[in-house]
């Protein structure tokens, strides 16, 4: 034992010396010697040694860290430790690789130091493949524990996840299948998960809620927020830097590059959370190449561009979950079941508006949830009223509005004056006064920016609260005669329209039922008229019920006639007497059957029916 110790303390002197470091600053270099003792009586019992390899730990590695040479010291003890225990028990890099589960580029990074600190499950993977006593894996793990507290970053540079919603509540499907998509698979690349959605709809509180649940799986988690809708959105070279320091990667190397941060994740099992992302360049990157770590990414904008990525698109709260989300906020004395699930619907179901709502009666005592109804009730004051502290859903959307083109803009805004829950690409080019093709691409942009949802058969649709937003943004920038023209343009057109749809459903002949050329919407076939006319009935119903109004009966009656065909649509126009009592106009004679009519919006944005029983008539 005597000789063992001598023999020791001579040799951490020698590699204090070599590293021009006092011994007393090498806690590592006896697990050196010790190692290099047991490695050498193995090679006297019959194991082969081996050269040390170009590149291996014979060659001095550079120091990342100048300031703290003892950090590098303790992973300069590992690496020799692994190596000659490797050699010893007369293992390759790749067999050693089958036999823990760890890749030889892992391997190899904690044989020549680049791994500054292994985690332990990868460690206690090697000693188990190595098969060491229990003195000799006590050494490699205390190796490597002691690696990683002094590779640890500084304070300042951690990244820690923000504080969760305590309250979180639904979206269970969601953060399932976020946790599984996140999983690694053997062999497959590093998962990335992202999470999109319009304003206000929880994707920050979503994805620090799945990162907690995962966090047992990962040794690590990093939040970096991108700032995507500000002015200053990090810059992707920010980025790689903000991570590279976050992951104890300072040095004389340039930390905002790529390929070190590829380096530091390539052997790491770490969850890195990018919030709120402006475009593809940020995320990509701060993507790994291989390795366990994992990515997930929110973001307003679909980022089309990411390829091999898992898409979430965020929905609303389903109103169950809403209504459940207030009652753990609001005391029970101030609200009612009923009361709760009415101030849920006002708020269209959308998160940010009820923690919102929540949390402006919580702070009045005095106040009743059937009061703020009604203050969400009125259209006109809603968004003032969804407004608490620094909370807005007005400054919420605002933030990706701000982000739109000119021409996007004025079609947003004007997609409010539709009356349907979903417009064509016919009617919104007729609103905006623009090209079918142009309107296209406009659509586009919003979408990409979660403005608007694309839905079935190529329509788009607005959620109540975008629309009341729409309005306010109409009125402030347009006149009140700029959007009355625009209306009576989009009225003119689609009576137009359901006329030479209507002549579809004819026998014989269907060509008379074509538009003009260079119209905006050109029904080619039978089907496409018919479907056009079940998707727009509650824009044209409601736009025959202004002109009827307006004093226009003989644009009624040539519409009313062609439209003698579509009651057979029953889901859409249903059974009844004719059309004339549905439009209360008193100069057409037509007929068309009618228990209601489509769904219209009403003054509050919210939706409804118009339901009018009548005895069925007789065939």
């Amino acid at each position: 034992m005597g000789t063992t110790l001598a023999r020791a303390a001579t040799r951490i002197e020698g590699f204090a010396r070599r590293t021009s470091v006092p011994a007393r600053h090498t806690p590592g270099g006896l697990a050196v010697d010790r190692v290099t003792g047991a490695g050498a009586g193995r090679t006297q019992r019959g194991h082969r040694e081996r050269p040390p390899r170009p590149g291996g730990a014979a060659r001095p590695a550079r120091d990342d860290h100048p300031r703290r040479p003892e950090a590098r010291m303790d992973t300069e003890a590992l690496g020799p430790a692994v190596r000659r225990f490797r050699l010893a028990a007369d293992l390759t890099l790749e067999r050693l690789s089958e036999l823990s589960g760890v890749s030889d580029r892992a391997l190899s990074d904690i044989e020549r130091g680049a791994a500054l600190g292994p985690q332990h499950r990868t460690m206690v993977a090697v000693v188990d493949a190595l098969g060491l006593d229990d003195e000799d894996r006590a050494l490699v793990l205390r190796a490597a524990r002691e690696g990683r507290r002094r590779s640890r970053p500084e304070p300042g540079w951690r990244l820690p996840l923000p504080r969760g919603a305590a309250d979180f509540t639904g979206r269970e499907a969601e953060l399932a299948r976020v946790a599984a998509a996140l999983r690694a698979r053997p062999g497959a690349p590093p998962p990335v998960v992202l999470v999109t959605g319009p304003p206000g709809y929880g994707k920050t509180s979503l994805a620090v809620r799945a990162a907690q649940h995962l966090q047992a799986e990962f040794d690590d988690l990093l939040f970096l927020d991108l700032a995507g809708t500000a002015p200053d959105a990090t810059t992707p070279r920010a980025v790689v830097a903000r991570l590279v320091r976050a992951l104890g990667g300072t040095g004389a190397r340039a930390a905002d590059d790529p390929a070190r941060l590829r380096a530091l994740l390539g052997h790491r099992r770490v969850l890195v959370v990018l919030d709120d992302a402006r475009d593809e360049a940020q995320v990509r990157a701060a993507l790994p190449a291989d390795g366990p770590a994992a990515v997930l990414v929110t973001s307003r904008r679909h980022l089309e561009g990411l390829e091999d990525v898992v898409r979430l698109d965020l929905e609303r709260l389903r109103p169950a979950d809403s209504r459940a989300l207030l009652e753990r906020i609001v005391p029970r004395h101030q609200a009612s079941r009923a009361d709760l699930a009415r101030l849920a619907a006002l708020c269209d179901d959308v998160p940010l508006a009820l923690r919102i709502a929540a949390n402006r009666l919580v702070s009045r005592p005095t106040w009743t949830v059937d009061g703020l109804a009604e203050r969400l009730a009125v259209a006109d004051r809603r968004l003032d009223a969804l407004a608490a502290g620094d909370l807005s859903v007005r400054a919420a959307i605002a933030l990706s509005f701000d982000q739109l083109g000119p021409a996007a803009q004025r079609l947003f805004r004007r997609l409010a004056l539709a009356d349907g829950l979903d417009v064509g690409a016919g009617l919104a080019a007729t609103l905006a006064e623009e090209s079918l093709r142009t309107t296209e691409e406009l659509l586009d942009e919003l979408v990409s920016l979660s403005l608007v949802r694309a839905v079935e058969r190529d329509r788009y649709a607005l959620h109540d609260l975008l629309r009341l937003y729409a309005l306010g943004e109409l009125a402030a920038v347009e006149t009140a005669q700029e959007s009355a023209a625009a209306r009576r343009r989009a009225d003119a057109w689609l009576l137009r329209t359901t006329a030479r749809a209507a002549r579809w459903l004819e026998p014989g002949d269907p060509g008379e039922g074509a538009a003009d050329p260079g119209d905006v919407a050109v029904l080619a076939t039978r089907e496409e008229a018919r479907a056009w006319l079940v998707d727009e009935a509650p824009s044209w119903f409601a736009a025959l019920r202004r002109v009827a109004r307006g004093g226009d009966p003989a644009t009624v009656v040539e519409v009313a006639r062609t439209l003698h065909r579509f009651p057979g649509l029953r889901h859409a126009w249903g059974r009844g007497p004719g059309a004339a009592r549905v439009l209360d106009d008193r100069a057409t004679p037509a007929r068309a059957a009618d228990d209601g009519g489509p769904r219209r919006r009403d003054d509050g944005g919210r939706v409804r029916r118009r339901v009018r029983r009548r005895p069925r008539q007789p065939r």
